[in-house]
Order: C-alpha cells, then structure tokens, then sequence
C-alpha cells in the first residue's frame, strides 16, 4: 500500500491545491467539515416496509368511501403516509346509493342541506352535489302558509330586515320569496316621480319647503334636492308687513321683532329698508344710556353692563368713551396698595385681596417696583420661607417651592439643599445638625437601617458612625 501525505488526502477529497495550506492543523479543521458533509449525503434515508395485506385493506378503506383523515386515524399512522399508500385513489368520497336517497328525502321533507351534511356525516358540498337535480321548490325549508304571511307583510309596507326578524327568517330568503313585489324604498322613489312636478309648482307659488314636505309625507331633504335650482323668495302678507313697520318705527330691535313674529331677520330688515334711521342701528333710549354711565362709574366693568342690560359691548364702550375706568379708584385705596407692596406683599396677592386688576395695581406700584431692583427685596411666599429659614434655621419644601429657593440662594449662597426619597428640605449651614434630625423626623419610620441612616448623614456632611444612629433619633 502506497504512503498518502496529508496534503495529499486533502487535494483528493475536496479537489483544491494545497499552496495555501501549510499548517497541518488547519488542513484536519478543513477535512473534518468535508468528510461531514460526504457522510451526511451517504447516510442512507430510513425506510418502513409495511406488508402488502396492510396496504391493500388501507385502501380498500378509502374505495368503499372513508376519509384518508379516519384512515390515518384508525391505523395510527401519519396523513402523508396513507396520502403515498392511496395515491392512485381518487381523493372524493363516493357516496353509497342508499345514503343519497335518504338525503334527498330529507330534504324534500324540508330539511336544510346543512342539517342533513350533519346527520350523515357529509360536508355541506357533497350534499350540495348530490341534491343538484332537485328542484328550487323542495329545497326551501319554509312553508307556504309562511311564504305567504311573509309576502302579505312586505306587501303593507314593512322593511324586509324587520321582516325576517320578526318570522325568524334569513334576509336573503325573504328578499327571494318577495322577489316580485316592490320594495317600500322603491314604491316612495315611485311616489316621488309622480309628486316631482306638484312639489315644485308649490315652491315656485311661495310654499316653504318645510310645508310642502309635512303635507306630503316627504323628508325634508329630499324637497331640497328636487327645487334646488328654484331660489325662493318668501312674500309675506300685507297685514304682517305692516305690524313690523309698526313694530320697528316703535324703537324696537330688528333681532327682536324677527323673534317674536318668528320670521327671518333678512325678511324684517328687507321690509324696513326705507324707514328713517333704520338702515343704521337705532339709538338707544337716554334713560338707559344714563344708567349704562352710572354702572361703569361704580367701578365695574363694561362687560357686566353689557351683561345687566342685554346691550353688546361695543354700544357700551361707545356710550362710556369719556369715562376713563383705569383712574376710578379712590386715594385712600391706592395708598394702601402701595403700603402692602413697600411691606413685602407681592402684586398679584394685593390684587386678589382688594378685588382689583392686576394692571392697575402695578400701574399704581410700578415705580415702587423699579427702585427695588437693585436692593434685595423679598415680597410674598418667598419673604414667609425667608422668616422661616431665618427662625428654625430649616424649612420642608415642596416641588412648587423650588423657584423661591433659588431666588434666595441668589442673595445667600450659604442656604444649603438636600433631597432624599422624593423629599427636600433647605437650611443654613451652622444648622445641618437640626435639619438632619427633622429630616429623620418628616420620614415617618419607626425602623431605620444603618444603611439608610449613613447615606442620609452623608448627604448633611456628618459622619456616619455608630453612636450617630442612637444620637439623632
């Protein structure tokens, strides 16, 4: 026997030049993959070989008229398997002679294709097959007398939906039995064609649409469409003509006039064109301008005048021209306001506690506002933390209270912050030790570990030592 090198076995095997292949352990990495692969390819498939008697009553099985499924079933063997045993046999089931008899008696009976596919064991399209020469009369399960009922109903005028709701019937069914009778959408489609004509004559002599559609039974929607090219131009009697003539030359509103004789504002304004004074807004009354002045001079605003007396605001705004409302109030009130704001209070708080706008109040303060700018002034909620701060040497805060703390932390950087499971609190540094101890305090907890009790003093600059648990509890 003739010596083989390795590079050798590996040129023979997978057919490629050993140049690039020097190392030996790459060249074993390289063979073992191919000797795989060939190994794989000559492994020889596994093949069960079933007697010809199993074979045989297998298909005799499906030739006298059972599934491949139960087949399968029955011999404990896979679908595909009994598919390659039966291939040459036609996949439909063939029915026995008996079996279709008692079918289509069924169904002359009055049965539905679908209670008989159950009752034999068929699918719904073999019976369909099988019942195909029957006639359409033999197939429906309705009765005459119900046939009959059914077409006398559509007949009155009932919907074929509410139809086979209340008798318990398929839609499609009725739709079929009551095939020759019109439907109640087409006999109004009939009724309308011939009222077509009368409709638009009726509108054209001055009928309102609305009318015509209430003495003909008709949607409203449906008279639109029909006299949609026809403009309509209401005229009204002589004698309503005059009552709004009267009525407006009155001094009574147009609006008003439309409202009481229900009539449209256009129709009332169409027929006053020519009164005096009409055309424009009518004056309003001095008694009423007098009283409008006199509310506005009070202090309240125009809006509410408006409000009182069921006039627009700019009528009012037009009658109270000359009042000026921004220099109303009084001297002693502006001199509180502006002992507040010196004392600390904030603009908006002076505002709401005397009931005044917000622009007049800084509009009085506003050079007080301006001096300050320079000095350190603290002026509401941020003034009230400030006190406290001041007094306890600490203060709990909240998320809203975080604008202030930094406007504080302008003027004095030494106020130190500390936040630790969703709460905060501010203090001084000479007093870290007090607010550690509220701090603990605000927590709730019976139990603190010394975990917890470390990270927190930590936080304060103080050292975490075992006497400091006992100590600040």
């Amino acid at each position: 026997m003739k010596q083989i090198t390795m590079l050798e076995y590996f040129e023979k095997i997978t057919g490629e030049k050993t140049e690039y292949w020097k190392n030996n352990n790459d060249i074993k990495k390289k063979l073992s993959s191919v000797e795989r692969k060939n190994n794989e390819c000559n492994r020889k498939r596994k093949t069960v070989t079933r007697p010809l008697d199993y074979k045989q009553r297998m298909i005799q099985e499906v030739k006298n008229g059972k599934t491949k499924l139960q087949v399968a079933e029955e011999f404990n063997l896979s679908y595909n398997s009994v598919k390659k045993i039966t291939r040459g046999i036609p996949s439909q089931r063939v029915v026995p002679t008996k079996i279709r008899q008692e079918i289509i008696q069924e169904i002359k009976k009055g049965k539905t294709k679908k209670q008989a596919s159950k009752k034999f064991g068929l699918s719904y399209y073999m019976t369909r097959k099988i019942t195909e020469d029957i006639k359409s009369q033999y197939l429906s399960p309705i009765s005459v007398e119900l046939q009959e009922k059914i077409r006398e109903r559509v007949k009155n005028g009932e919907d074929a939906h509410q139809v086979s709701k209340k008798m318990g019937v398929s839609y499609n069914k009725v739709k079929g039995i009551t095939r020759d009778i019109p439907s109640t959408v087409q006999l109004k489609r009939i009724k309308l064609n011939k009222l077509r004509s009368k409709i638009r004559r009726e509108v054209k002599n001055g009928k309102l649409k609305k009318q015509v559609a209430e003495e003909h039974g008709i949607p409203f929607h449906q008279v639109q469409k029909i006299t949609k090219d026809i403009r309509t131009i209401r005229s009204l009697p002589v004698e309503i003509q005059r009552r709004i003539r009267e009525e407006v030359k009155k001094g009574k509103n147009k609006r008003q006039v439309s409202r009481e004789l229900q009539i449209s504002y256009d129709s009332v304004r169409k027929y006053t064109m020519d009164i005096p004074g009409c055309a424009k807004q009518n004056k309003l009354q001095d008694d009423i301008i007098s009283k409008i002045r006199d509310h506005v001079r009070k202090n309240k605003s125009k809006t509410d005048a408006a409000k009182k007396f069921g006039i627009a605001w700019p009528t009012v705004a037009k009658y109270t021209k000359d009042i000026d409302t921004r220099y109303c109030i009084s001297k002693d009130v502006i001199k509180k306001i502006r002992k507040e704001v010196e004392g600390g209070k904030s603009v908006r708080s002076v505002a709401k506690d005397n009931n005044i706008g917000y622009g007049t109040v800084y509009n009085h303060v506003d050079d007080i506002i301006h001096s300050a700018k320079n000095k350190i002034v603290l002026r509401g909620k941020t003034a009230e933390l400030f006190q406290k701060l001041m007094k306890d040497g600490y203060a709990l805060i909240t998320c809203d209270d975080t604008d202030r703390f930094m406007a504080l932390k302008k003027y004095f950087p030494s106020i130190c912050r500390v936040r630790y499971d969703h709460k905060t609190i501010i203090f001084l540094e000479d007093k870290s030790n007090v607010a550690a101890k509220a701090f603990l305090e605000s927590m709730n907890s019976r139990i603190i570990s010394y975990k917890k009790l470390a990270q927190i003093m930590k936080l304060f600059n103080k050292s975490p030592k075992r006497y400091a648990k006992t100590s600040n509890l």
